[in-house]
């Protein structure tokens, strides 16, 4: 029988996934010009997470689409 993954081994995981993950993403223009791949560690992450966690994130939600749609509504081809 398979034995579950330790926390060690969770937390290790996590962090070379976002190691490994992010060195091949364009994190200036994903987040910000100062923010580099190495400073996405399993900490950064998961204090995002809960951050996001604890806030509401529905209202985040909600302006990421209007921004979105403001955006793209500029430059929608109208039928």
């Amino acid at each position: 029988s398979e034995s579950e993954p330790t926390e060690r081994e969770k937390s290790f995981a996590v962090q070379k996934l976002g190691s490994d993950f992010f060195k091949t993403k364009p994190i200036a223009k994903l987040l910000a010009k100062d923010i580099q791949a190495e400073h996405l560690t399993d900490d950064v992450l998961g204090r995002t997470l809960d951050a996001l966690f604890e806030a509401d994130v529905s209202i985040l939600y909600q302006v990421i689409a209007e921004h979105v749609v403001e955006k793209l509504g500029k430059r929608a081809v109208k039928r």
